[in-house]
Parts: C-alpha cells; structure tokens; sequence
C-alpha cells in the first residue's frame, strides 16, 4: 500500500514525553453550487501516539480508497493547492512543558516512489546516533 511518510526528529538531548501528531490535507475545492473554499480533511495515521519521544518518528498515512490522497499526483495536488498540515506536541521532560510545533508541504514537496534513507546508527559503544545531515533525503523504493 502506498505510504504518505513525514519524518520528525527530537534535537532536544531529552525525552518529549506523551508525544501526539495530527496530520491533515488541506486543499481547495468547489460546492455544487460554484463556491470555492479551503477543506481540511484529516488523515488516518499508523500511530498518533509516541510514549517516549526520544530520536526519530516517521509518521505514517496509509494511501489507500479512503484516504483523501488516493489517485493523486504531483500535479493533482498542485491543482487544489494542497498543503499538508502537520503537529506534534508532547511533555518536554525536564522543561515539565508542553512544547509544541508545526510544519506544513505543499505539492512540491511530496515525493513519490520514494523512501527515506536510515540515519540512525549505532557506535562501537552500543549509543544510537542520529545523522541529522541526511534527515531530508530520500531514495527510490521501486514503485511508480
């Protein structure tokens, strides 16, 4: 099943707890009538829940006949002037504050066919690594 995937990642060196996400599209569209306006339809994701916001997150929206994605292009979405909403929000453990943000793409930046590449690793002492360098690159995942 195509996959709609955003990656988040936690620069903090601490845990945002609870961690919640909401993702949406956002995109013109026109009533029976003639009148144009802006719908908000929100997307089904994998998990909206993280306990332990620790390193990264891919957040992930199933791209199938129910989803408001389903059939779209590029072009498709440029068309309606969508934009994909994202924010997440969690407890920041040692601020004991709810921290917040919030990111939106439009068409041209969704890739298709197209995975993200690992950026975690792990060192000769057993600590994860994050290669933030390569947090925004993508590959091809043999799909159209």
């Amino acid at each position: 099943v195509p996959t709609l995937m955003l990656r988040a990642a936690n620069e903090r060196n601490n845990l945002i707890l609870e961690a919640a996400v909401h993702a949406s599209v956002i995109r013109r569209e026109q009533t029976r009538e003639g009148t144009t306006f802006f719908r908000i339809h929100e997307l089904k994701l994998e998990r909206e829940r993280n306990g332990a916001f620790a390193l990264t997150w891919t957040v992930m929206h199933k791209i199938d006949a129910a989803s408001p994605l389903y059939g779209k292009t590029t072009e498709d979405l440029a068309a309606c002037f969508a934009r994909i909403a994202v924010a997440i929000s969690g407890l920041d453990d040692t601020l004991n504050d709810t921290v917040h943000a919030r990111h939106e793409y439009d068409a041209a930046q969704v890739v298709f066919g197209s995975r993200f590449v690992d950026i975690l690793s792990e060192s000769a002492a057993g600590v994860r690594i994050v290669d933030f360098t390569k947090f925004h690159e993508v590959e091809p995942d043999g799909t159209n």
